[in-house]
């Protein structure tokens, strides 16, 4: 919504408001062993209709065709990818907006609403019969990918990477035979954070510089998942809170501090709170 469509984040929350209950319903309940192997195995925890409904109509209402690319030709447009995960061998896939010097063989072919499912937990596929799973099996916290894509992307360039979590783990943790993959489950869940720092010791001088901002809300959402689309309030009153700690709010104005100046280093131009 943000980098292809170039919605505003107030229409992006609007329309995600609108669409979550939609997108969000679980086709079973409960925590019986079918729901935990189906959804272990990234086969339908949520219908994959509603979502391509939903991510059609929101490309058909700013103007684009229900089926156009996530292919963007505009040299000043943002560039976007997302990560997947192949169903055959569980090997990392990166689907993106802009042509690439690597191998990016669907490039020409994935429509927006086919990049949005790609990284669900339904398995999708395209006309060379490859199959693509939930992309956080393999990139639940992609920002190795991002680091990737934008040096090879901007080689020798200045980079500012800033990383936006989504909160502690989603639901319950599961138990009876199928406890190791539901230790498994968890493991995914926590390796967000654990890859923040991970990475963050490995580019310590980007830390140093200013250039790499991590914001994630570590307390109070362990008991929200996806699903919970009723929870909104909850989700804003538990970001506020965290918001207000003054060292994360010290943190976002240095983090908008140097998105400023350097865009003003660079030229770049405003227009409508969208910025290029």
């Amino acid at each position: 919504m943000l980098g292809r469509l170039r919605m505003s984040l107030d229409e992006c929350e609007s329309a995600y408001s609108m669409l979550s209950e939609a997108i969000f319903t679980p086709i079973r309940r409960g925590t019986d062993p079918v729901r935990i192997y189906n959804f272990l195995k990234a086969d339908c925890r949520f219908s994959e209709e509603p979502l391509e409904n939903c991510t059609q109509h929101t490309v058909w209402s700013i103007g684009l065709s229900q089926d156009a690319l996530l292919r963007d030709t505009d040299p000043v447009s943002c560039k976007v990818f997302v990560c997947s995960t192949r169903g055959e061998d569980g090997s990392s896939a990166v689907i993106r907006s802009y042509d690439f010097r690597r191998h990016n063989p669907l490039y020409d072919i994935c429509k927006i609403w086919e990049a949005a499912r790609v990284t669900s937990a339904a398995s999708t596929f395209f006309p060379n019969r490859q199959s693509f799973v939930d992309g956080a099996f393999r990139r639940n916290n992609p920002i190795r990918s991002a680091n990737i894509e934008s040096l090879d992307t901007w080689p020798g360039e200045e980079r500012l990477i800033i990383s936006i979590g989504t909160g502690a783990a989603p639901g319950q943790p599961l138990t009876g035979n199928l406890l190791a993959l539901a230790k498994r489950l968890k493991d995914l869940v926590k390796d967000t954070e654990q890859t923040n720092q991970d990475f963050r010791a490995e580019n310590n001088e980007m830390v140093r510089k200013g250039r790499l901002y991590r914001f994630n809300v570590t307390h109070g959402l362990t008991d929200v998942g996806l699903e919970e689309y009723r929870a909104v309030n909850k989700i804003a009153a538990v970001t506020d809170n965290y918001l207000d700690d003054p060292d994360i709010a010290e943190m976002v104005q240095a983090c908008v501090d140097k998105l400023r100046s350097r865009g003003q280093r660079l030229g770049y131009a405003s227009a409508g709170g969208w910025y290029v």
